[in-house]
């Protein structure tokens, strides 16, 4: 018998604790934290929702897609059921999904070399971060979360399970599947609580990685002090990633819930302000693109959300990245200031990941302090964490979901990295 996607709310379950509400004002997710009935501020959800369920890729459903990365529609699920080609990909109906909100995607998987699950944004209607596309024309975003896994045993079924997190700028959400030779079944995909994501954040960091043992030194501890107090007072945290595919992956990290967990009374909201190769040099003349092509908008990204933080980094700053940096500092500062009255604190990452942009980590430190900048070295930190975990049995590539970037181990450990840096 065919099985139906079903879009509602399967079941509502009370918990001890209250809510983790995400609210909308004037176009803008905010998270609430209330207390519990035992006085605890950790946040959590009432509901638990089904928003998707009943996948199978041998079946035939005509709500799914298979695509490429040009956004071609290869063929209507309704007549594929063959393993997927290299490149090609399941794509989800919509979801209906709170910006900000998390969502936890369940799926068997078998065959292949790996199996990959991403969770996409949609908003045909967004202001900066479509897709860079001609083909891009249901309104999807750059900003999505990948991870994936080796397959190890050709014949047998293996259950994965992924938590991420709706974009802020997006109306909808949906799933992605992927693995060359791969086959599915028995998706379902529920909306998370925060007790739900928390676990699972701290569930992989204690049995598929090794402890961070990284410390900020003195000069790095007194960074972003603003930030922090905010974090430390109980206000909101508004954070800007601003670059590549490597911000992209700091950006979908567990970071907020971390955040969250550890200063509970405050909240944090996270903007990807992303384009997969755009460094510092493409944000400063965001002017001279536009979709189908690399869709930058550093006004509407970054000045008019008024982030209390903005990261600058990744690997794509190219040979002029000191003039490049140097000008988009001055321009989010200068900017933001003529809107708000007050510039936003500004910290330099080096690119973690990837393959070094040929400038060091003492270049980048020296830049940051002639721009009054604050500086976190990331690339020598998870070099540093690569060497210490290979001594346990965890290579490099068991935190890169392929040559350049994170899956969700890699970008846990980034989160980890904030959250010893905010602390």
């Amino acid at each position: 018998m065919k099985k139906t996607i079903k879009f509602y709310a399967l079941a509502i379950r009370r918990t001890k604790h209250t809510l983790l509400c995400s609210v909308l004002y004037a176009g803008t997710a905010f998270f609430l934290f209330g207390c519990t009935e035992d006085e605890s501020m950790m946040p959590s959800n009432d509901e638990e929702q089904v928003l998707l369920e009943g996948f199978n890729s041998s079946e035939s459903d005509k709500e799914w897609q298979v695509k490429n990365f040009s956004m071609s529609v290869l063929s209507s699920a309704s007549d594929f059921k063959a393993p997927l080609a290299e490149g090609a990909f399941w794509q989800s109906p919509r979801i209906q999904i709170e910006p900000m909100s998390f969502f936890r995607i369940e799926v068997q998987s078998q065959g292949g070399q790996s199996t990959w699950i991403g969770g996409m944004g949609f908003n045909k209607d967004a202001t900066w971060g479509r897709y860079p596309h001609a083909g891009a024309t249901d309104g999807e975003l750059v900003a999505d979360d990948w991870t994936s896994w080796p397959n190890t045993t050709e014949n047998s079924w293996t259950k994965r399970v992924f938590f991420t997190r709706a974009l802020r700028n997006s109306t909808a959400s949906g799933v992605r599947l992927m693995g060359a030779g791969a086959v599915f079944k028995d998706l379902r995909v529920t909306k998370a609580t925060f007790d739900e994501t928390i676990a699972w954040v701290d569930q992989v960091y204690s049995e598929e990685m090794s402890p961070l043992s990284w410390l900020p030194a003195d000069d790095v501890a007194r960074a972003c002090p603003r930030a922090k107090n905010l974090l430390k007072s109980g206000q909101p945290l508004k954070i800007a990633f601003v670059g590549d595919s490597i911000m992209n992956d700091m950006a979908n990290s567990p970071i907020d819930v971390l955040l969250a967990q550890n200063y509970p009374k405050s909240s944090v909201e996270i903007i990807n302000a992303v384009g997969g190769g755009t460094g510092a040099g493409a944000w400063l003349n965001d002017h001279t693109t536009s979709w189908p092509s690399h869709d930058l908008n550093l006004d509407a990204a970054v000045i008019q959300t008024r982030p209390d933080l903005v990261l600058i980094g990744g690997i794509s700053n190219g040979s002029s990245w000191r003039s490049d940096i140097s000008a988009l500092v001055s321009r989010i500062r200068t900017e933001s200031k003529t809107l708000t009255g007050a510039s936003p604190e500004i910290l330099l990452v080096s690119g973690a990941f990837g393959e070094a942009q040929g400038n060091t980590d003492e270049e980048m430190a020296k830049l940051a302090s002639e721009l009054k900048c604050d500086f976190l070295p990331l690339r020598s930190i998870t070099e540093d964490y690569f060497k210490q975990s290979l001594v346990q049995s965890y290579p490099r590539n068991h935190f890169y979901r392929d040559g350049l970037h994170a899956n969700h181990r890699g970008k846990q450990l980034m989160a980890r990295i904030l959250l010893a840096f905010f602390q």
